[in-house]
């Protein structure tokens, strides 16, 4: 859990600073260092909130059930494709 709330901090940092870099260049001064740590804080953000997703097993009962009524329409579709090739006999 520590490394999805330290990717959403680098997140927001990024953003800050970026509204900071648009701010500056605005003004008519860039301030390219903004912009450099916006690109770093981002890239820090999704180092720390692609590793911090795992399954919970939240939803376990619904994907248990859609995978049930996956198998049983692949199977009912087998079962129809082995009848007509059958009757084709």
């Amino acid at each position: 859990m520590g490394c999805s709330r330290l990717g959403t901090f680098f997140f927001l940092a990024g953003l800050v600073l970026l509204a900071l870099f648009i701010g500056s260049m605005m003004n008519g001064s860039s301030n390219v260092i903004y912009l450099i740590f916006t690109i770093a804080a981002m890239f820090l953000a999704y180092l720390f909130r692609r590793r911090a997703f795992t399954d919970s097993g939240r939803f376990r009962a619904i994907r248990r059930a859609r995978d049930r009524r996956r198998k049983r329409r692949e199977e009912r579709e087998q079962r129809e494709q082995e009848e007509r090739a059958f009757r084709n006999e």
